[in-house]
């Protein structure tokens, strides 16, 4: 999916994602400027990736690539890259959400904010493999990773090159 857009500057720049289900076999989907979610946004839905490419997001709020809002997401292999949004260049989830990403890489996402690769807030991440490198927050903490009142489970992997002004280049970690 590429060249779409949402014009309002709402949620999900390519996909909106509700109660339901979105599953992404492979492909690209080549991000859009929106509010929260450059490419994808889901709210209490379900997101199944299996490989495939994610890029070129931007969010004027939050995620500037994939937005998950109290839903589920699984990710297997692929690529998230090249996003910017305020928090969150890569990757959000939070309101009570749960993530689990396996083999996937993150890479080259900024934000002005906190979380330049994954920005997780009372939430539970499961990172397993994979790589996060090259991400860069501006003005806060977590380059790499920001939690904050969250599970946070890595298991293997890199983080390699990631930049914070602040605190924790690669990952940071707060009242998690």
């Amino acid at each position: 999916l590429v060249g779409n857009a949402e014009t309002f500057e709402k949620r999900g720049g390519v996909v909106h994602v509700g109660t339901g289900t979105f599953h992404m076999y492979g492909g690209t989907l080549v991000g859009q400027r929106a509010l929260s979610g450059g490419a994808v946004y889901i709210n209490g839905g379900t997101f199944n990736m299996e490989g495939g490419l994610i890029t070129g997001g931007a969010a004027t709020a939050s995620g500037g690539n994939i937005y998950l809002n109290g839903g589920v997401i699984n990710i297997s292999g692929g690529i998230v890259e090249k996003n910017n949004a305020v928090n969150a260049g890569g990757i959000v989830i939070q309101g009570g959400a749960s993530a689990e990403i396996t083999g996937m890489t993150i890479q080259n996402n900024t934000a002005s904010g906190s979380g330049g690769g994954i920005f997780v807030n009372n939430s539970t991440l499961t990172v397993s493999g994979g790589k996060l490198a090259g991400n860069r927050v501006q003005k806060s903490q977590g380059g790499g990773l920001y939690a904050s009142g969250s599970e946070v489970t890595i298991s293997g992997g890199t983080f390699s090159g990631n930049i914070s002004q602040k605190d924790g280049g690669g990952m940071y970690v707060r009242k998690s």
